[in-house]
């Protein structure tokens, strides 16, 4: 690893440049999960959606316009990516998991232009109690809400809506794991 020079720091980015001139921004939680829930319901197949508010971008046209996700979180300084997401489903989703539930695990890099690894995971609620979500009591996940949608309801939102980038990779795991025809 390189040695970088920090540009700029705030309580939750900073800004680093490399000794080879790359420049990269870290969070203060580096890494993250992201958990796509599903569930049996009889025959059909039901994926949950999280919609929480979509970042600053030029297209959005009101503070709180929200996009679909799958559950998301920051991965705390001694916590474990599995533990993250048992914490995130029960705080954003209402589960209480454990590490049976988890299906499947991939990584990725979140952009070019972070130093941050995500920790996809497929989550299996089939026969769960769904209860309220706890939230962490912040605005932006106060203004959050979650949507049991279809397999075709889902495919429909990953075409044709903005969606957080581990959706998508979730979704393809998902099939690839399922052997679903296509």
């Amino acid at each position: 690893m390189n040695k970088a020079t920090k540009l700029f720091s705030n309580e939750w980015i900073s800004v680093f440049k490399s000794d080879k001139g790359f420049t990269y921004c870290q969070r203060k939680s580096i890494d993250s999960i992201a958990a796509l829930l599903f569930r049996k319901n009889g025959e059909n197949l039901e994926f949950l959606i999280h919609y929480q508010p979509l970042p600053e971008i030029k297209e959005k046209k009101y503070w709180d316009e929200s996009y679909a996700c799958p559950i998301t979180g920051s991965i705390e300084e001694k916590q474990s990516p599995i533990d993250c997401c048992i914490n995130e489903v029960k705080e954003e989703a209402g589960f209480y998991i454990n590490e049976s539930n988890i299906k499947q695990m991939v990584k990725n890099i979140a952009t070019t232009q972070m130093n941050e690894k995500v920790f996809n995971f497929l989550v299996d609620v089939s026969g769960l109690n769904e209860n309220e979500p706890t939230t962490d009591g912040s605005i932006f996940e106060k203004v959050a809400y979650n949507k049991w949608v279809s397999r075709q309801e889902l495919e429909n939102i990953l075409e044709n809506q903005f969606t957080l980038s581990s959706l998508h990779t979730l979704y393809l795991l998902f099939i690839k794991k399922n052997h679903v025809k296509i």
